[in-house]
Parts: C-alpha cells; structure tokens; sequence
C-alpha cells in the first residue's frame, strides 16, 4: 500500500515539474550537436543540430537533456551544448533579417506613398479641371440666359414693332383710298370749275361781240 502511494505521489510530482522544464533554449554558437535516441553516446544519433537551432526541453539532467524540435522530434542532446541565450550571431543573423524585412518594407511604403501622393497630383488636375469645366458651364450658362433675356426682350420689341407697322399699314391703305377718292373728287372739281370758267369766258365773249355788232343797236 505504501509502495502504491509513494508510486502515485511520484508521478505526480513528475507531472507538475513536467511542465516548468518545457523552456526553449538553442544550440551553442558555431557548432553542430547530435540528438539521440537516449541519455548516452551508446545511444543511435537520430538528428543533428546546427548553432542557434531551438529545442523545447522536456526533461533536464546534469549531463544529457531531453529535447523536442519544432518538427515534434524528441531526443537526448548533451546539456553543455544548449544555453538559454540566443547566439549572438544568430541573434545578429535575426536582427538582419529584420532590418532587412524592415528596409523592404520602408521601400514599399515609400513606393506606395510616391504613387498615392502622383494619385493625389492627378486627383487634384482632375479636380481643377472639373472646376474649369464647371465655371465655363456656369458661365455659358449665364450668358445662354442673358442671350435668352435678350432675346425674349428684342422679340418683345419686334411683336410691338411689327404690330405698329401692321396698324401704320393700315392706316396708309385708308389714306390711299381717301387720296384716291379725293384725287376722284379733285378730277370732277377741276372739271367742273372748267366748264363754269369756260362758261363765264363765252358769256364774256358773247357779251362784247353783242355790244359791237350794228345789228344789235
């Protein structure tokens, strides 16, 4: 019974330190290790392990240390070749390629900037432009409508000027009639006053040739 309870505390323990083990730790700088199938050379070497390669500890014993690599590959490596520490050239190499990544990144915010701000340029042409067009609409516009005003008053004047001329033909037909006939009535009257003249003129003439005449004394 004693045997079974201090099994069971045992593995208890076991399973609580488990996982504070469970640390990322990474192969020493400039070097290559091997992963082993168990805690001793004699063990089958089942992988190497280049400098700065990470390894997530499981079990850790004074000299050997059992690892799982992110590919899910467990094994044993010798604890003097891990350190918690990234190697600084690793650490260098990753810097890098940040710095790297970052520049590109730069590039291509730079790139994108340059072709918003031609956007920008191109928007803003654009909108002048528009503007242009606008103000010549507005302006034609306004001119169609002072044309148009124009227009409708030079009609206006044109109804009233042809409707004078209508009323002044009119009246010039009637005066022709009337002249006609009093041209008529001038024509009857110079005749008359004719004869009434040649009247008087033989009346004049017979008057004298009576006086004259022995016959008539």
């Amino acid at each position: 019974m004693k045997f079974i309870c201090s099994l069971f505390v045992g593995i208890s323990v076991f399973f609580l330190c488990a996982p504070a083990l469970a640390k990322t730790m990474y192969v020493t700088d400039k070097i290559q290790i091997m992963m082993r199938r168990g805690a001793g050379t004699e063990y089958k070497i089942i992988n190497r392990l280049s400098s700065g390669q990470s390894v997530e500890v499981l079990e850790n014993k004074k000299i050997w240390t059992r690892i799982r690599i992110p590919d899910g590959m467990e094994g044993w490596v010798n604890t003097q070749f891990l350190t918690e520490q990234k190697p600084e050239e690793i650490a260098l190499e990753h810097l890098q390629e940040a710095k790297e990544s970052l520049e590109q990144e730069i590039a291509l915010m730079k790139e994108e900037n340059r072709k918003l701000l031609a956007d920008n340029q191109e928007l803003r042409i654009q909108s002048e432009k528009s503007r242009e067009k606008q103000d010549a609409a507005v302006s034609a516009y306004e001119n169609l409508k002072k044309e148009s005003a124009d227009y409708l008053s030079l009609k206006s004047d044109y109804e009233k000027a042809s409707s004078g001329l209508e009323k002044m033909q009119k009246k010039a037909e009637k005066l022709e009639i009337q002249l006609e006939t009093w041209k008529g009535d001038m024509k009857l009257m110079g005749i008359g006053v004719a004869l009434f003249f040649g009247g008087f003129l033989l009346g004049v003439v017979n008057t004298g040739s009576r006086r004259k005449s022995p016959y008539l004394r």
